[in-house]
């Protein structure tokens, strides 16, 4: 009898769920905001405590400006992110708004803004750090290990934002640990973006997070991060709906094509890497046992 009504409460809970934290007239402050307050502070927190214990490479960043420094690369993540998902949203996943009303991707819905991409979002991330480090002349890598283990903990608090916002849950299922989610309150569906904040924010932070001062892992938590998020991203998209226009080839979804790019991708510069360390310590071998 507990168990049922354990169930029913928690399979009736995003109706009880209102999005809005607090409502001052037309100002209103969502659930959805406070997710992405969590990530931005939860994410800056652990980097300022591995700072704190010199959890960083003092030759390739500046001890005394690091901090300064985290602080412009997270002003240019969130600025490059929130850019790279509005347009990733359109080139990703709608072609014709680009086509016919391109001047519709910056103006606000009814609702507000509606319509980001997660992939979108990375790439205006990795592609304004880049430039970062490029034009400071610091190492993107070093940088990398310093506050790639952090970022799955503020992907937690993104896709909790979105199981209290409503949005992005699963295809319908029998299963008991299904949710009502409105505007039907009659079948159950996949709380899939639990599954997500489960997959990509708690299990990608407690690998990377334990693999963070590893010496084999140095250099490689760029490559870990978009290995371990495309393979996880990839199975949760088989229980998470998607509209039938985002559907490829009547099987897979266009955020699993792009998690597959991601894997691809991680691959790639984890085999690169491996190869660069090899031969970084043949030359050093044969450096120190020349006779020159």
């Amino acid at each position: 009898m507990h168990i049922q009504n354990f169930l029913t409460i928690w399979q009736n809970l995003p109706g009880k769920i209102d999005p809005e934290l607090f409502q001052v007239g037309s100002f209103s402050i969502r659930w959805y905001s406070i997710g992405y307050l969590l990530a931005f502070a939860t994410t800056l927190g652990l980097v300022w405590w591995r700072i704190n214990r010199k959890e960083f490479d003092t030759q390739k960043l500046p001890a005394k400006q690091i901090k300064e420094i985290t602080l412009d690369v997270f002003s240019i993540l969130i600025f490059g992110m929130m850019i790279g998902a509005r347009l990733g949203y359109f080139i990703f996943y709608d072609w014709t708004t680009i086509l016919n009303a391109p001047g519709k991707i910056f103006i606000p819905g009814v609702n507000g803004f509606f319509g980001f991409s997660f992939h979108g979002g990375l790439i205006g991330a990795l592609l304004g750090v880049w430039f970062y480090c490029r034009y400071n002349k610091l190492s993107l890598k070093a940088l990398g290990n310093l506050i790639i283990p952090a970022i799955p903990l503020g992907l937690f608090w993104g896709r909790l934002g979105n199981f209290f916002n409503g949005e992005l849950f699963g295809h319908e299922t029998t299963q008991p640990w299904g949710m009502h989610f409105l505007p039907d309150q009659t079948t159950l569906q996949h709380p899939s973006q639990l599954y997500e904040a489960l997959g990509e924010g708690v299990i990608i932070f407690v690998v990377l997070w334990t693999l963070r001062n590893k010496k084999w892992a140095q250099g490689n938590l760029i490559s870990l991060f978009l290995i371990l998020y495309g393979l996880i991203r990839f199975v949760i998209e088989f229980f998470r709906a998607s509209p039938p226009e985002h559907i490829i080839l009547n099987f897979l979804t266009t955020g699993q094509v792009l998690c597959l790019a991601m894997i691809i991708s991680g691959i790639y510069l984890f085999k690169n890497s491996k190869s660069k360390t090899s031969s970084s310590k043949y030359i050093n071998h044969n450096f120190q046992n020349s006779s020159l």
